[in-house]
């Protein structure tokens, strides 16, 4: 029922940068921390090359799984009971996606300074594949496509476009690409003009989740009134706005979250909680006061669910997924409450105008503290049970897990070591076959389980 989510068999024509460089001087963007805390400066790309194409989009590889911003996978693997392939890369992975490719899977790093390196994997054996494309900004993550068998890395089009976050073509037919801009503006463009421009006031490293309509939703409204400032900044949003593409940008509501409060990450959650074809949006909400609570809105923007604070302000609630996994497939929303202290995974239903906490497991951490990357966690089959477990790495995040809700409880399925810190947001992905097999960036080493 949950796959990963691609545009499939559409034809389109578009003219994109797709993975060459970007002219130009060095950006004013705000600086990243790696899992270090080292602090880095973005710099973009020297050089422009622009590919037109007019294929088949069949595949689409993303740090955070599905375009509708959930971390749900399809598929079925064996991470516990299958071999490991180690892959020593060229310095620290920040990033890693795949895609089904040819016989086998390929993985796309994005390293430090936003080097790419590419590598084929099909039974245990391991090439080297060179997309002729790159480096990204450092810090940028990747987005990859596979256009009818040949690989494309998704950069950004032009000079003004920001590097914090993936442009994305929310409508297949005509290939137009949408971007954000460093000043906050939302941008429809195409062969290298601008068709339309909206003053959208986006948060610098909002991410443009999309539906299936192609209209896209983000958050707005950057604000660093609340100072917690563990995301890689001191800005968070103070609103959500669903913004139509077709033929043009328009914005079709803006939802304001009332003050003090802010939206503490950098995209919602876009799924529908109930199957009744319509999508919700979950954010977290955060305050000084109480600290983080899911909240659940209607895209009208009516407060549909909320769900316990956590008591104190800068006590942070991450969001991972929503997903069937109930004991009869009912929607559960899974975050985990105070990542950087005592990291407890959640398990929430939707009951009436409450998120209802089920289940709880302490010492699950899935984010750095000061660091962008939002998904070291997905939720996704890996035993071979038929079920579907949350996948996060440890408190020390040196192993990862798999944990399954069942008879009301949380309990823990299965656990690998990484040998190492985490250091890359996970990625899962299914093959052409269902199986599904997972990758990790430990340091410079990258780690599959096929």
């Amino acid at each position: 029922m949950y796959k990963y989510r691609s545009f499939s068999l559409i034809v389109f024509s578009l003219s994109l940068v797709l993975a060459g460089c970007i002219s130009g001087s060095q950006s004013e963007n705000p600086s990243y921390l790696d899992p270090a805390g080292t602090e880095h400066s973005p710099q973009k790309p020297e050089t422009t090359q622009e590919i037109s194409l007019s294929h088949t989009v069949t595949t689409l590889g993303l740090t955070y799984q599905g375009s509708d911003g959930n971390r749900v996978v399809n598929g079925s693997g064996n991470v516990s009971g299958s071999g490991t392939v180690q892959i020593e890369a060229g310095g620290i992975i920040l990033w890693l996606v795949g895609v089904p490719f040819q016989d086998g899977v390929l993985w796309t790093v994005a390293l430090e300074d936003g080097t790419i390196e590419s590598y084929l994997v099909a039974d245990n054996e391991v090439e080297n594949y060179d997309l002729g494309r790159g480096p990204l900004p450092a810090g940028m993550p990747p987005m990859i496509l596979d256009v009818e068998g040949e690989i494309y890395l998704n950069t950004p089009p032009n000079d003004e476009a920001s590097t914090f976050t993936n442009p994305v073509i929310p409508d297949p037919d005509t290939g137009r690409v949408v971007y954000i801009s460093e000043s906050g503006d939302l941008v429809l463009w195409e062969h290298g003009e601008t068709i339309s421009r909206l003053e959208a006031n986006a948060l610098p490293d909002a991410r443009l989740i999309q539906d299936e309509k192609g209209r896209l939703l983000f958050l707005s409204g950057p604000n660093d009134q609340y100072d917690h400032g563990v995301l890689g900044d001191s800005l968070e949003a103070t609103s959500i706005s669903l913004v139509e593409t077709i033929p043009e940008l328009r914005l079709i509501r803006h939802i304001e979250i009332p003050p003090p409060g802010v939206i503490e990450g950098i995209a919602p959650i876009w799924v529908d909680m109930n199957s009744d074809g319509t999508r919700e949006v979950l954010v977290t909400v955060s305050d000084y006061s109480s600290g983080a609570r899911l909240v659940l809105f209607s895209e009208e923007g009516q407060i549909l669910a909320e769900g316990p604070a956590a008591g104190q302000g800068y006590r942070w609630r991450h969001q991972l997924a929503a997903a069937p996994l109930g004991p009869a497939g009912e929607m559960l929303i899974i975050d985990v409450l105070r990542p950087h202290l005592d990291a407890t995974l959640e398990f929430f239903s939707w009951e009436g105008d409450r998120l209802v906490l089920q289940a709880e497991l302490p010492g699950f951490s899935s984010h750095g503290i000061g660091s962008r990357n939002l998904d070291m966690a997905l939720v996704g089959d890996l035993n071979g049970d038929g079920l579907l477990e949350v996948v996060l790495p440890g408190l020390g995040q040196e192993s990862m897990y798999g944990i399954s809700y069942r008879n009301g409880r949380a309990e823990i399925m299965w656990e690998v070591p990484l040998g190492g810190r985490l250091t890359s947001n996970l990625a899962g992905v299914t093959q052409d076959d269902g199986t599904l097999v997972l990758g990790a960036g430990v340091g410079e080493i990258l780690l599959l389980w096929q």
